[in-house]
Protein backbone atom coordinates (compact mmCIF):
# COMPACT_ATOMS: atom_id res chain seq x y z
CA UNK A 1 0.00 0.00 0.00
CA UNK A 2 1.02 3.62 -0.40
CA UNK A 3 1.27 4.21 3.36
CA UNK A 4 3.70 1.30 3.80
CA UNK A 5 5.87 2.50 0.88
CA UNK A 6 6.00 6.00 2.34
CA UNK A 7 6.99 4.62 5.76
CA UNK A 8 9.72 2.42 4.24
CA UNK A 9 11.04 5.35 2.16
CA UNK A 10 11.09 7.63 5.23
CA UNK A 11 13.00 5.01 7.25
CA UNK A 12 15.48 4.55 4.39
CA UNK A 13 15.98 8.31 4.07
CA UNK A 14 16.59 8.64 7.83
CA UNK A 15 19.21 5.86 7.68
CA UNK A 16 20.99 7.60 4.77
CA UNK A 17 21.02 10.90 6.67
CA UNK A 18 22.43 9.15 9.74
CA UNK A 19 25.17 7.50 7.68
CA UNK A 20 26.26 10.82 6.11
CA UNK A 21 25.95 12.83 9.33
CA UNK A 22 29.47 12.31 10.71
CA UNK A 23 32.65 13.33 8.94
CA UNK A 24 36.02 13.24 10.70
CA UNK A 25 39.71 13.83 10.15
CA UNK A 26 41.88 11.09 11.65
CA UNK A 27 45.64 11.41 12.14
CA UNK A 28 47.23 8.02 12.59
CA UNK A 29 50.54 6.17 12.41
CA UNK A 30 51.03 3.86 9.47
CA UNK A 31 53.66 1.21 8.99
CA UNK A 32 56.56 1.82 6.67
CA UNK A 33 58.69 -0.85 5.12
CA UNK A 34 61.69 -1.12 2.84
CA UNK A 35 61.97 -4.00 0.42
CA UNK A 36 65.36 -5.33 -0.50
CA UNK A 37 68.68 -4.62 1.17
CA UNK A 38 69.13 -1.35 3.07
CA UNK A 39 71.09 0.27 5.89
CA UNK A 40 68.23 2.62 6.72
CA UNK A 41 65.78 1.67 9.43
CA UNK A 42 62.28 2.67 8.30
CA UNK A 43 60.24 4.88 10.59
CA UNK A 44 56.46 4.73 10.83
CA UNK A 45 54.89 7.89 9.50
CA UNK A 46 51.81 9.94 10.32
CA UNK A 47 48.89 9.78 7.90
CA UNK A 48 45.86 12.08 7.72
CA UNK A 49 42.58 10.62 6.47
CA UNK A 50 39.17 12.28 6.11
CA UNK A 51 35.87 10.49 5.57
CA UNK A 52 32.41 9.51 6.67
CA UNK A 53 32.60 7.88 10.11
CA UNK A 54 31.20 4.36 9.94
CA UNK A 55 32.64 3.24 13.26
CA UNK A 56 34.38 4.95 16.17
CA UNK A 57 34.73 2.80 19.25
CA UNK A 58 37.44 1.47 21.59
CA UNK A 59 38.83 -0.86 18.90
CA UNK A 60 38.92 1.16 15.68
CA UNK A 61 37.90 4.17 13.64
CA UNK A 62 36.46 3.22 10.24
CA UNK A 63 36.07 5.85 7.53
CA UNK A 64 34.35 5.56 4.18
CA UNK A 65 35.37 7.69 1.23
CA UNK A 66 31.91 7.38 -0.30
CA UNK A 67 28.40 6.39 0.78
CA UNK A 68 25.76 5.16 -1.67
CA UNK A 69 22.64 7.22 -0.99
CA UNK A 70 20.42 5.30 -3.38
CA UNK A 71 19.27 1.75 -2.89
CA UNK A 72 22.07 -0.58 -3.77
CA UNK A 73 23.54 -3.80 -2.48
CA UNK A 74 26.85 -2.12 -1.60
CA UNK A 75 26.67 0.79 0.84
CA UNK A 76 30.26 1.99 1.34
CA UNK A 77 33.05 2.86 -1.07
CA UNK A 78 36.73 2.68 -0.11
CA UNK A 79 36.70 1.79 3.60
CA UNK A 80 39.70 2.43 5.84
CA UNK A 81 39.66 0.81 9.27
CA UNK A 82 42.31 2.20 11.62
CA UNK A 83 43.11 0.34 14.88
CA UNK A 84 42.75 2.69 17.87
CA UNK A 85 46.30 1.97 19.07
CA UNK A 86 47.55 3.72 15.90
CA UNK A 87 45.26 6.76 16.16
CA UNK A 88 46.92 10.03 17.18
CA UNK A 89 43.81 12.22 16.95
CA UNK A 90 40.22 12.30 15.70
CA UNK A 91 38.64 15.66 14.86
CA UNK A 92 34.99 15.67 13.89
CA UNK A 93 34.32 18.07 11.02
CA UNK A 94 30.59 17.34 10.93
CA UNK A 95 28.50 15.68 13.63
CA UNK A 96 29.73 14.34 16.96
CA UNK A 97 31.01 11.01 18.21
Amino acid sequence: STGVRILVAAKRDAERERMAAKIAEVVWVDTHCEHGWTNDVPEPGPIKSVGYVIRDDEEAVTLSESIDLVENTKRYGCLTSIPKNGVISVRYLKGKK
